[in-house]
């Protein structure tokens, strides 16, 4: 009890001074050897609890403060770019964009990583808001998840109601999964849990081929092998670990197949699609092999970004989309999902 007094109090101190509740850093580095200084000013709101937080936290994975308003500075070391955005968090730990001033007839819930989430992109920048700007009788929902997969989005909706925060009764959900990155962060490989902490949730099948929460990486015995891989690779001989097979996408298949059932739950006349982006990937068997499974699983599904590698003006210093690159991701899911 003193110590929840003596956090409180804290929190009110700062809050009516209008300054960060508090400050967290950290620096990360890109494959391509980019440095950049991050600093999150969090501005924790009057419905913010700390206990919450940390539940949510151990259930999908990690997010930023609930609750709260948060300040992005993004810094490059040695170098010219430079991030400051603003970003609104519910407390579910998901990004919330201006809604529209008047209610509109259905939602759209577009699910996905840190680029959907918008990372280093104002509010109206967005893919969720040029969504709705796009198609104006859908409202749209920002269920983008920062360094995040398919296992987070499901847990969220496993654990939480999340449900509570669409004003619309009937519409639709996608989620945008992008395989060159996100794949790993399913398996849960060696370079991943390095970056995440092992804090991500863990998904099995079980015997009968149905999708298990196992817990969180950390928890998993594979996971202390990979470290301890780790710190015996000093040069990096290696490479990641475990490699990527064809049946690692049946496995996130029954994943969608699972967040279809809640969301189907949630929102019987609903729309359920998975957008398979090919933007940058190196390997487009990985493509194929999601396809197949989804298509064995009844998923609707969609291909975006076909054959188009790297552009450089679709990207961030730090390599996330900008709003052109974000406008086209919505001509890409325009042209490909009839609305």
């Amino acid at each position: 009890m003193l110590k929840s007094l003596i956090f409180s109090i804290f929190i009110s101190m700062n809050a009516m001074a209008e300054k960060p509740s508090y400050i967290h850093r950290m620096v990360t580095t890109l494959p391509n050897g980019r440095q950049f200084k991050d600093e999150a000013r969090v501005f924790i709101g009057p419905k913010f609890n700390f206990y919450e937080y940390k539940r949510l936290k151990l259930n999908i994975g990690w997010v930023y403060s609930i609750s709260s308003r948060i300040q992005h500075i993004k810094e490059e070391v040695n170098g010219p770019g430079r991030i400051d955005v603003f970003y609104n968090i519910n407390e579910y730990g998901q990004r919330v964009i201006p809604p529209p001033k008047e209610l509109r007839k259905k939602h759209l819930i577009i699910a996905g990583d840190s680029n959907t989430f918008g990372i280093g992109n104002k509010d109206e920048d967005t893919v969720t808001f040029q969504m709705g700007q796009a198609h104006p009788e859908y409202e749209t929902y920002n269920y983008g998840h920062g360094g995040g997969a398919p296992n987070n989005t499901l847990a969220l909706m496993e654990n939480y109601p999340w449900e509570k925060t669409i004003r619309q009764p009937e519409g639709m959900m996608i989620y945008i999964f992008y395989p060159q990155w996100m794949t790993v962060r399913v398996m849960g490989t060696k370079e991943f849990i390095k970056w995440d902490g092992g804090l991500s949730p863990w998904y099995e099948l079980d015997s009968n081929d149905q999708v298990k929460r196992k817990g969180y990486f950390n928890k998993r015995w594979l996971s202390k092998v990979l470290r301890f891989i780790d710190s015996i690779d000093r040069f990096h001989w290696i490479g990641d670990l475990p490699k990527v097979g064809a049946s690692d996408f049946k496995l996130i298949s029954k994943i969608f197949l699972k967040m279809k059932e809640e969301y189907m739950k949630k929102f019987p006349k609903g729309r359920f699609v998975v957008a398979i982006s090919d933007y940058n990937l190196m390997r487009p068997i990985w493509s194929k092999d999601l396809m197949k499974y989804l298509a064995e699983d009844k998923i609707e599904f969609v291909e975006i970004h076909k054959g188009l590698m790297d552009v450089k003006k679709f990207h961030l210093p730090d390599y996330h989309f900008n709003a052109l690159g974000n406008k086209q991701v919505v001509n890409e899911l325009s042209k490909a999902i009839k609305f």
